[in-house]
């Protein structure tokens, strides 16, 4: 049986809450799919204003997201399943 999440990746009280969720439904993790990625704002950086804000979010959605949930998950991916 598969169980489908869905979480915001930055929001930190969601990652808590998934991490719970999967603890009291299965009390195990057998996959993780990190299905979160943005490109951002596409402007002209030499002819137009630089947006700082937005070039951040970025890699804090595509890269540090992930490693959050990763490693929040990580004590649900060793424990050992029911037989």
């Amino acid at each position: 049986m598969w169980n489908v999440l869905g979480m915001e990746y930055l929001v930190k009280e969601e990652t808590l809450l998934f991490t719970e969720k999967v603890k009291l439904d299965t009390g195990h993790l057998d996959m993780l799919i990190h299905n979160a990625a943005i490109l951002g704002s596409i402007t002209d950086p030499i002819h137009g204003p630089v947006n700082i804000a937005g070039m951040a979010e970025v890699p804090n959605v595509n890269t540090l997201g992930s490693l959050h949930v990763t490693q929040a998950s990580c004590p649900s991916f060793f424990k050992a399943r029911p037989s």
